[in-house]
């Protein structure tokens, strides 16, 4: 039932909400056999304004923000600047110019308001009623800070406002002037760098300092294979440098002028021979006639800032017992080869590799005794008597 507007005046009222460009219709009737209908097609004014940015600075210059309305209807904009009616109302498009010198800093708010006045036809461009659209912007009263960032495994981090101003600003662009200061905000190298804080119109609003470390250690992208060897040369494996570097080939990596056991610059180059089949080769080899039993290769994420990894290798071993030959496949000694990746910053990263040594089989099923040596080893000949155990 529909309420009566009052008693006895016989005059009912419906109110309700229609679809823009849908519009309504309506049927009532009272009871008795009479019916009346009522209908219409309604448009709103859908206003909309554009160049007000989210974030501008006190010392920017005058700019405009043009307001529109869809269907280019019929009526009258009017802009309200912080409830205050400005100058400058007419037909859409509507221009308002702003003076950021002449508003304090902080939160402003801005209207948008179409009078489209009263519908004359069911049509877009005529739609009859007011209607508005607003949007908050921010005169810049935030500094910036000096801050320290971490970068990902990548070498990256993307440093936005919200992580360097200590007030409102989330709406500026970051700026770092980095190795490629074209990335805007993001950060491609570890460093201390300075960056600025800027509105939509380039803008300084301020500007600091960032802090990015390299906290990702190398990555072992390709680990040598444990090896086990029929012969009793331990202590000529042991420390050997000429044993450094893909299997089976006869060329190890040149060591620093600092250590034996120290290769700069260790990636590694284009090549064939890795465990791996990554087209590796260890840099800078020399050749030799001992064939080698493996090499580490690691990969550090800032590579492409000129980060390069240093590598260190050492070797410890472990003599068995006769007992413990039983149980662990016949494995007389093992040496623990170590290899310690570090970095640019300092990050570090290892991998432990197995080179395990068993009793040749000299014949008739029989193995050497252990005091003696007497077989040959990756292109040595020690010419000793071998004795049966």
């Amino acid at each position: 039932n529909i309420p009566e507007t009052g008693a006895g005046t016989g005059v009912f009222e419906l109110s309700g909400y229609h679809r823009d460009g849908a519009g309504y219709s309506i049927w009532v009737t009272n009871g008795r056999g009479d019916t009346l209908s009522i209908g219409n097609t309604c448009y709103y004014p859908n206003p909309v304004f554009t160049g007000l940015p989210a974030l501008i600075s006190p010392n920017a210059a005058p700019f405009t923000v043009t307001g529109t309305v869809a269907n280019n209807a019929a009526g009258t904009g009017t802009f309200i600047l912080d409830g205050n009616t400005q100058v400058g109302a007419g037909a859409a498009p509507t221009v308002l110019t702003i003076n950021p010198a002449t508003l304090s800093v902080g939160t402003h708010t801005l209207v948008y308001s179409f009078d489209a006045g009263a519908p004359v036809s069911q049509n877009p461009n005529d739609p009859g009623c007011v209607q508005q659209v607003q949007q908050s912007f921010q005169v810049a009263n935030c500094a910036c800070q000096d801050v320290t960032v971490s970068l990902d495994a990548n070498c990256q981090f993307l440093l936005t406002a919200n992580l360097i101003s200590d007030g409102n600003c989330m709406g500026g662009t970051v700026r770092v002037m980095d190795n490629s200061p074209g990335n805007g905000g993001l950060i491609d190298c570890a460093g201390v760098w300075t960056y600025g804080l800027f509105d939509a119109f380039g803008n300084i609003i301020c500007w600091g300092k960032v802090t990015a470390e390299d906290k990702t250690a190398p990555e072992l992208i390709c680990k040598p294979a444990n090896v086990t060897l029929d012969c009793y040369d331990v202590n000529y494996v042991l420390n050997n440098r000429l044993t450094i570097g893909n299997v089976d080939a006869t060329s190890s990596p040149r060591p620093a002028a600092t250590g034996s056991q120290t290769i700069n610059n260790a990636e590694g180059d284009a090549g064939t021979g890795d465990n791996c089949q990554l087209g590796l080769i260890p840099p800078d080899l020399t050749s030799d006639v001992v064939k080698n039993l493996g090499y580490a290769y690691f990969r550090d994420n800032c590579r492409t800032c000129g980060c390069r990894v240093t590598l260190k290798w050492s070797d410890k071993v472990v003599f068995y017992s006769c007992e413990d030959m039983k149980t662990n496949g016949g494995i007389y000694a093992t040496i623990s080869r170590e290899w310690v990746a570090t970095d640019c910053n300092g990050m570090r990263s290892d991998y432990t590799q197995k080179i395990n040594f068993t009793r040749p089989v000299v014949k008739n099923g029989l193995t050497a005794g252990v005091p003696e040596r007497g077989l040959r080893f990756r292109g040595r000949m020690f010419q000793r008597q071998i004795t049966i155990g």
